[in-house]
């Protein structure tokens, strides 16, 4: 089975390829997981090198339809950034390039609700936001000028309850700021079921 986890060179892509389920070793007091399997490497005659190393994998669509999806930042001295969405980046399966001036530091929101965001820094001074729209891809929801130079995701309790909340935290010198998501309209919840009364 292989895994999400995969690394690139300038030349080629090293593939994890799980063969046996996580196995735990116990070493008196410390407990240690190890992931059996074996790497395959493949050409990497398609992410480009002047890729900046920020990339991440993504899955997009419904339950029953999901796909997973390779994001890279790709920066050049030329000023043509783009971010660079493959669905299957070891056959060259390049599905979308997003303009973006000096893209950073990528991160994918999945909200369970059928909704996934794109979020990354822009020059470092802007976060982007990008939505999963089906066939047309990512397209462009919002903005917002918080300067930083990484995004991280994290979860928080929210007030009493049990429940936590995702948040993005900016990292910006000796600081992180915090944001949250506000949802605006009904929320929708996969637990509702709908019945046509005729």
């Amino acid at each position: 089975m292989q895994t999400g986890l995969s690394l690139y060179t300038e030349k080629k892509i090293i593939h994890l390829n799980r063969t046996n389920s996580v196995e735990e070793i116990s070493d008196d007091d410390d407990l240690q997981t190890v992931l059996r399997g074996s790497l395959r490497e493949t050409p990497n005659m398609f992410i480009s090198k002047q890729a900046s190393g920020t990339m991440i994998t993504t899955t997009v669509g419904t339950r029953g339809s999901s796909e997973t999806l390779l994001v890279v930042t790709e920066r050049d001295d030329r000023g043509t950034d783009f971010i660079n969405v493959f669905s299957n980046p070891v056959e060259g399966n390049l599905i979308q390039r997003i303009p973006a001036y000096k893209p950073s530091s990528i991160l994918s929101l999945d909200f369970g609700q059928r909704q996934t965001l794109l979020v990354f820094l822009e020059d470092e001074t802007k976060i982007q936001v990008y939505e999963y729209k089906g066939i047309e891809g990512f397209q462009w929801k919002n903005s917002a000028e918080v300067s930083g130079s990484q995004l991280f995701l994290m979860s928080i309790p929210i007030h009493s309850q049990a429940k936590t909340t995702k948040v993005i935290g900016v990292v910006e010198d000796n600081k992180i700021k915090l944001i949250q998501s506000v949802m605006v309209g009904a929320r929708f919840s996969d637990e509702e079921k709908c019945h046509l009364s005729l």
